[in-house]
C-alpha cells in the first residue's frame, strides 16, 4: 500500500522527469489589477451619472451664453369673419351634368341600357 508520503515522492519524481519549472502566481499583482479595474469602472459610472444630471448646466456655464426660450403666442385676430362681398365667387361648370349622365337621371345614354345581373334570382319561399 502506498501512503501519502509515497505519492508526494512520486509527484516530485514525475515533475523532475518532465523538467518543468513551477511558476509562482503573484496574487498581489492580480489583486492590484482587479482594484484598478473597479476603480476605473467606478470613476466612469460616477462621471457618466454626473454628466447625466449636471451636463447641461456645465455646458451653459462653459459657453456662458444666455439662451432665451422661444415663446409662441396665439394670434389674437378673429379666425372667421364674414366676406367683404357676400355674393361669393362664381364656380365654373355648374351646368355640366356628368353625374346625371352616369346615373341616367338626366336623360343620358346609360338610361336605356340593360343592366347585367351577376347574381341569380332569389329563391322562392
Amino acid at each position: 500500500m502506498k501512503t501519502s508520503k509515497d505519492e508526494a515522492e512520486l509527484k516530485a519524481i514525475a515533475s523532475d522527469a518532465l523538467e518543468f519549472k513551477a511558476v509562482a502566481v503573484d496574487s498581489k499583482r492580480i489583486g492590484q489589477n482587479i482594484k484598478l479595474f473597479f476603480g476605473f469602472a467606478l470613476a466612469f459610472f460616477v462621471g457618466a451619472g454626473g454628466w447625466a444630471f449636471y451636463g447641461e448646466k456645465i455646458l451653459t456655464f462653459v459657453n456662458n451664453k444666455k439662451v432665451e426660450i422661444p415663446v409662441i403666442k396665439a394670434d389674437l385676430s378673429p379666425i372667421k369673419r364674414p366676406p367683404e362681398e357676400p355674393g361669393g365667387i362664381t364656380v365654373p361648370d355648374q351646368d355640366k351634368t356628368v353625374y346625371g349622365i352616369i346615373h341616367g337621371s338626366a336623360g343620358g345614354t346609360l338610361k336605356n341600357k340593360k343592366v347585367e345581373r351577376l347574381l341569380p334570382d332569389p329563391e322562392a319561399p
